[in-house]
Order: C-alpha cells, then structure tokens, then sequence
C-alpha cells in the first residue's frame, strides 16, 4: 500500500485600490482609514466568496464527509492545510464555514496544519536577515493556536520558496520540516536531512503526481494506490478553480477510494532518511507552477523596484516603532501583487495589464513610503529636542 500525504494551501489577499491613483482630491477631502484608501474592501470580499464557493468550501466540507467515513471504518485519513493569516481573518468574516470545517476535521483527527508566513509574502527572500519572515511566521503559528489545538509541526513558504536559509527559522522556531519541490528529480523518498542544522528535514513533493491532479488527471491516485512507495502531494488550493466544485469534491472522495493511506506531513517524519538535500540562496526554488525559482516576482523592472524598495523599507519601520505602520508594511507584501506585474500572473488578479499594477502598487507604496518618513522624521527631532532641553536642563 502507498502511503500519501496531501497538502492544500490557501490565501486570499486584501486587494489594492485600483482607483487610488485618480482620487487625490477624495483622499484629502474624506476621513476614510490608510487601510481603506490603499485597500479595496470590497473586491477584497467578492475574490473571497468567490473561490469559496468553487474551491475552498467544497474541499472542506467533502473532506468532513469522507474523514467521517474512514472514521467508521478505523481507516487513516489525514489532510495538510496551510492558510495566510489574511486568509483566517477573512474567512471569519465573511465564510466561518471555513474555520467550521476546518474545526470539524481537527475533532475527527483527520487535520494537520502547516505553518506558513501570516501575509504570505516574499520576506524570506529579504537582504538582511531572515527576521522578518521568521516574525510572519510566528504570528501566523500563534493565529493558528488561537483558533485550533492542533501541534504544528512543518512549515510551507509561500508558493514553496526554499533554500537552506528557510530551514534555519524552521530550525529557530522548534519545527521539524519545511516543505520545498522536487529537487533535482529526487524521487527515491519525499523526505531528507538539511546539512548544519539540529535534525531539520526538507519534504520535498512529488511534481509529477501534483501537477497530473492539476491538469485533471485524477486516475493517478488510482494507479499509485496500487503500488508500493511515499507520496507528497501539495496544491494551492486557488489552482483548482478553473476545474469547478465537482472537481475539489472528486479530488477529496478519490483520496479516501484510491486505497492510498492517507497521513500527515509529520507521520513521514519517524523513520525516512534518504540523505541530503542543499540549496544555496543563490538557487532559490518554488513551485513548478511559477516556474521553480524567483522569476515569477521579481524577474522584470517593475517587480524589481516594487520588491526593493518594499524590503529596503525595512529600516525606517524599524525605527518608527509604531505597530499599526509595520501592519501596513507587512500587507503590502503579499506576494500576488509582485506576480499580478509579471508574466505568471495571480489567481486574484484584477488588473488590465502587469502596467496597471505596478502603476497602483507604485502610487500607493509612494503614498506610504512619504508618510512613513514623515513619522521617523518627527521622532528624530523629538529625540534631538529632548537631548537638547536634557542639556539646558543641566547646564549652569
């Protein structure tokens, strides 16, 4: 019998304004929040409804129905989920559904989170350091353990980004793995040891197989439940969209009939070891699906310009000191907006042309870098007063 684990990510980001450019004169004359000038509330809402119904609900809700079914039978039937922070807060909002689903499979055993950066965005990939990303992630960890009780124990970047680095803040936050693609064809076993850490491992998914669920080709659970070896299969949960509801459904229902045992990421973890896998930071890769490296975010000017000056604000957020401005900071980093301006695009694109979102993102980002160093400015000259009345104070 195979044994196969199956992850699903899911993300829905908070969508630019695409009419902030042509509202000057409204966003001086109106007391709207920072938030809701940069930010489009509603689309936000509607992309969210709208690849609840097709994707996230009914994977959900079936995957209830089969682990309800295994139970009754003492089969094994675990699944992987990973969500953005951005994602749990919407769907508290506007589908607690989700989180309903999501608590149902938790109570039947049948649930294992994945950890994941809280506004699925590029900060592993900053200069710097890695503390940024190592901080999105625990706030993510921490959403999650507000909300749910199970351990998290693996970690998934966002769309899989991976390179040795990573595997440090798995190491520094007390998790076990990260999942990273296919690497170099390895398909001997899904899992292996990551040099110079305490025992961190990478679980690396089977593209093949993956991409073959993609494209439709669900007979393969089938045929690989009738064979003998370890599977990983991991899918952004927004990828199935263009399939429909009835496809999300028979994916889930396939999983428990195909015969596979179906378990956590973690359950690999005991006793597989199939040597070492290194990637330089230089060798960056991702999933398939954009390629297998950074190209899809920051391959062409605008990206380029629009990821450094968001990672080189970094600095100034620091020293502003200020919680609500590094919120802010932090959801200008999601990832769709570097790809709505390539060639890959976003599931949640809602531009005319990679033009037009850079030309948004460009004009907000503009807007808030100014009123960012507006604050600094302002506490260093409040630091530079106090220092001066501390010393008119004491001079005599």
């Amino acid at each position: 019998m195979s044994v196969l684990s199956v992850a699903f990510s899911m993300r829905s980001p908070l969508m630019l304004n695409r009419n902030f450019p042509y509202e000057r004169a409204n966003r001086i004359a109106d007391s709207k929040t920072i938030i809701d000038r940069y930010f489009d509330e509603r689309i936000s809402r509607d992309l969210f409804l709208k690849y609840s119904r097709r994707v996230y609900n009914p994977l959900l809700s079936q995957a209830v129905i089969e682990a309800e079914r295994s139970s009754r039978e003492g089969k094994p039937f675990v699944i992987c989920i990973a969500t953005s922070g951005i994602f749990l807060d919407i769907a508290r909002r506007y589908d607690i559904s989700i989180i309903n689903n999501l608590k149902k499979l938790e109570a039947l055993g049948a649930l294992e989170l994945i950890a994941m950066p809280y506004f699925h965005s590029l900060a592993s990939l900053y200069p710097g350091g890695l503390d940024e990303f190592e901080e999105q992630v625990k706030l993510q960890i921490e959403l999650m353990k507000k909300i749910f009780s199970t351990k998290i124990s693996v970690l998934a970047n966002s769309h899989l980004l991976y390179n040795d680095k990573v595997s440090k803040v798995v190491e520094s936050l007390g998790l076990q793995a990260c999942l990273a693609e296919e690497i170099n064809g390895k398909k001997k076993s899904p899992v292996y040891k990551v040099p110079n850490t305490e025992g961190v491992k990478v679980i690396v998914r089977n593209k093949d197989l993956s991409l073959a669920i993609l494209e439709g080709r669900i007979e393969e659970l089938e045929r690989i439940g009738k064979k003998e070896g370890r599977y990983v299969v991991f899918l952004e949960a927004e990828s199935l969209y263009p399939r429909g509801e009835g496809y999300s459904r028979l994916l889930i229902s396939t999983l428990r009939a195909s015969g596979v045992k179906l378990v956590g990421l973690s359950d690999l973890l005991e006793d597989l070891d199939s040597g070492t896998i290194s990637i330089p930071e230089q060798l960056t890769t991702s999933l398939s699906e954009y390629g297998g490296s950074v190209k899809a975010w920051i391959s062409n000017s605008m990206q380029r310009i629009a990821f450094e000056r968001t990672a080189s604000l970094k600095t100034l957020i620091k020293e502003a000191g200020d919680d609500k401005i590094k919120n802010l900071w932090r959801m200008l980093q999601q990832s769709d907006f570097l790809l709505s301006m390539g060639d890959v695009g976003s599931h949640f694109d809602v531009f005319s042309t990679p033009a037009e979102a850079f030309a948004v993102y460009n004009t907000i980002f503009v807007d808030f870098e100014g009123k960012v160093a507006t604050w600094v400015q302002r506490i260093r000259k409040s630091r530079v007063q106090t220092k001066q009345y501390g010393l008119r104070t004491y001079r005599k």
